[in-house]
């Protein structure tokens, strides 16, 4: 006992056996510390209360030997109350005020700080080797943080209590770490987690903090059955963190429950959200999953921005002031069986391409069920159920949008279409008792404030077309079909019976229009989408009906369409005709194909071998190509196939590839310093040409295209398509120009 058996802490730690234990007497304190403990087992502890422990500067109490116990001291003023530096060890019950960092675990494995009190102090517990644990332990108004954890795999942080702290725990490059009933109150930030990997967090709660969580640049962390509430920027933040799971978890009244951004394969499960600004919000991000999560208020339930290859399964968001799901430039994104109620707007994507929303459920929006604004392609939206809205699916200023066996019942329109470019579809779908089954517009919706104040205005397409309207159902409403534009729309096998309501505007009926109604399609290159206004132009001028397909796809595409009946017509080569059982009308156009790389490539010294990579267009010989490179000395390192030669070039100019494979008709980058390799095999040529469902005939079809051959030479439609490419013109003017200049329609 010190001071009775001995003077000081140093003389009694110079005497001190190992498994002894020294025993300081309140009463004496407060007592001199910057001793050092060297003895294993020593158990350091008080009587009569707490004594106190207190160094001018420097460490308070350092342990260097292993299994040393520390007990119920209190540690105020200095740097460091207590440096710990052996293995299992125990420091417990000790009060630590006004110093830089309380207890420091700098070296070993196994030690343990458990029921300590952390007050005014910069850092409560840092805790910098791993295998180490902190619990059971308060803190409160620490100016850096409660506990930090540094480069320390494998340890456990449990039971903490976070008052006012301004980082609650920290944890830097750590794999490992467990954090686990935590609470955290009125700080900057609950918990940051900085780089490392398989963190979990589980049963911890934050309030009213900027931000509950925060991971950066981790991988592989969990959060579960946590509660992060009031949070003034964001519940839980993950700025480049990857395959993390947030699962179970509550949000109340946060400005944002989740924010993801700059990260991939994160996935928010099981999770509630109320009140918050925006229940989950992804920006940027790749692989995503957000699956059974229920919202209610706020502004949006779901928001996701510049992300790709996201899923969003069974979310349910009710009552939301803007909208349940918001995907906006975003990719290959799923929205499948989402429940959305009393929100404005169900499902808005705006400016995307290749999402789908399917087996959704949508009441009650008085703006519009489903939105598919500005689409780039293939938006889709299938087999939903909206009831109540506005506009039941809305598709608008998209090309190749589809609205798909949907059930749309009691909505103002049923399906509303506004400046859709080609390729749109709206094919099986039930309208029911709603005051216009299918409504469509040039003008109308397109400035709605909800579509405006969200920086969505409708854009205008090249051309405006017609969408293909098939095998609709209608029954019950006021107006069956409205047609509000100057461009004939042709229904198709829709069941009109039972009382549609009447066809208002240049609607077209099958049995009236049919015949003179022409499907025509093409594939996306450049020379294709000329070749196909060419003869679209040509055909309106002969009075033809034309379901515009121009650009719908890959030669598989089209081969898929001709199978389902859209597709009448098509720009294609003989293959393809061959293929879609069509008839192959020759134009006599030729196109060949070659291959061209930077000069200093062609340039080569003759029998020196070269290592290429080849970007390859749909459609091109893969086989001919390596062979002609083979037999001209190049090793060929890869192929990378791409859907156009525009694409093939892009990789080109972008380094990507040492070479392209491009059609003769597309080869216009050539002009700007790429030159054919000189030395090569003829590559096969392929002919251009018409080809022609056998359904279809008609003395309108055969003059318009014999007299466009007529004029249309290989050197001419390289011009066209140099306009479109080089100028940057649509390909629609350019061809219109072209057939006035040459005569072959009307200024009319």
């Amino acid at each position: 006992v010190v001071p009775r058996d001995a003077a000081t802490l140093s003389d009694a730690l110079e005497a001190v056996v190992e498994g002894g234990t020294i025993a300081l007497d309140a009463r004496w304190g407060p007592f001199l510390g910057g001793v050092s403990v060297s003895v294993p087992g020593v158990v350091l502890r008080s009587i009569g209360g707490d004594a106190v422990l207190r160094a001018d500067s420097g460490v308070t109490l350092t342990v260097v030997a292993d299994g040393v116990s520390v007990d119920g001291l209190a540690f105020d003023g200095g740097e460091v109350g207590i440096l710990v530096q052996g293995s299992d060890c125990r420091v417990a019950r000790g009060r630590f005020e006004s110093l830089s960092v309380g207890v420091r675990v700098a070296a070993g494995t196994g030690s343990v700080v458990e029921g300590c009190t952390f007050r005014d102090a910069g850092v409560g517990v840092e805790v910098l080797a791993p295998g180490n644990a902190v619990q059971g332990a308060r803190f409160q108004r620490l100016a850096e943080a409660a506990v930090r954890v540094r480069n320390a795999s494998a340890c456990l942080l449990a039971r903490l209590d976070l008052d006012a702290c301004v980082l609650g725990v920290v944890i830097e490059n750590s794999d490992g770490v467990r954090l686990d009933e935590a609470r955290a109150r009125d700080g900057d930030t609950g918990i940051r987690i900085t780089g490392g990997a398989g963190a979990a967090i589980e049963g911890c709660a934050v309030a009213g903090s900027r931000v509950g969580i925060e991971l950066r640049q981790t991988k592989g962390a969990s959060i579960a059955a946590c509660d992060f509430r009031d949070s003034a920027e964001a519940g839980i933040l993950l700025d480049g963190a990857e395959r993390t799971l947030v699962v179970a978890t509550d949000f109340p009244a946060c400005r944002e429950g989740v924010h993801a951004s700059r990260g991939q394969e994160n996935a928010v499960c099981d999770s509630t959200f109320s009140s918050c600004g925006v229940a989950i919000a992804i920006d940027g991000e790749a692989d995503d999953l957000i699956a059974r999560d229920s919202a209610r208020g706020g502004l949006v339930g779901v928001s996701l921005r510049d992300a790709s290859r996201a899923q969003i399964l069974r979310a349910a968001v009710r009552a939301a002031e803007g909208a349940g799901v918001v995907i906006d430039r975003c990719e290959s994104v799923q929205v499948l069986d989402a429940q959305l109620a009393g929100c404005p707007a169900g499902v808005v994507v705006a400016r995307s391409s290749d999402v789908t929303v399917r087996r959704c459920e949508v009441e009650d929006a008085v703006n519009a069920g489903i939105a598919l604004l500005n689409g780039i392609s293939g938006n889709t939206a299938a087999e939903n159920r909206v009831s109540g809205a506005g506009l039941g699916v809305f598709l608008a200023g998209s090309s190749r949008a589809s609205a798909l066996e949907n059930s749309i019942v009691h909505c103002r329109a049923g399906v509303a279409l506004c400046r859709l470019g080609y390729g749109a579809r709206v094919e099986g779908n039930s309208l029911v008792d709603c005051d216009v089954g299918i409504a469509w517009s040039d003008v109308r919706w397109a400035e709605d404030a909800w579509i405006a104040d969200r920086g969505w205005a409708i854009e205008r397409p090249a051309s405006a077309t017609a969408p293909l309207v098939l095998d609709n159902a209608l029954r019950g409403s006021r107006v069956g079909v409205r047609n509000e534009t100057e461009i004939p729309l042709l229904l198709a096998a829709n069941g009109l019976s039972g009382g549609p309501g009447p066809l208002e505007g240049n609607v077209h009926l099958p049995a009236a229009d049919r015949a003179k109604a022409l499907g025509i399609g093409t594939e996306r290159s450049t020379s294709a989408l000329v070749l196909g206004r060419l003869l679209q132009w040509m055909l309106v001028e002969e009075g033809v009906l034309v379901v515009d397909l121009i650009g719908l796809g890959s030669e598989r595409e089209l081969v898929a369409a001709r199978a389902r009946g859209d597709l009448d017509i098509a720009w294609c080569d003989e293959d393809t005709a061959e293929a879609a059982l069509w008839t192959f009308w020759d134009s006599s156009l030729d196109d060949a194909w070659s291959i061209v790389a930077r000069p200093e490539l062609a340039r080569r010294a003759a029998g020196s071998p070269v290592s290429v990579s080849v970007a390859l267009p749909g459609g091109a010989p893969a086989e001919s190509v390596a062979q002609s490179l083979r037999n001209g000395g190049y090793e060929v390192r890869s192929i990378q196939v791409v859907e156009t030669t525009a694409a093939a070039e892009s990789l080109l100019k972008f380094g990507s590839v040492d070479c392209a494979v491009v059609a003769r008709f597309e080869e216009t980058l050539t002009l700007g310093g790429f030159v054919p390799l000189a030395g090569l095999e003829a590559l096969p040529s392929r002919a251009i040409g018409l080809c022609v469902s056998a359904e279809v005939s008609g003395a309108a079809l055969r003059s318009a295209f014999g007299r466009l051959v007529a004029h249309l030479s290989d050197a001419a439609l390289r011009d066209l398509v140099s306009r479109v490419r080089l100028l940057g013109r649509d390909p629609s003017d350019v061809a219109m120009e072209y057939l006035l200049r040459e005569g072959l329609i009307g200024q009319s």
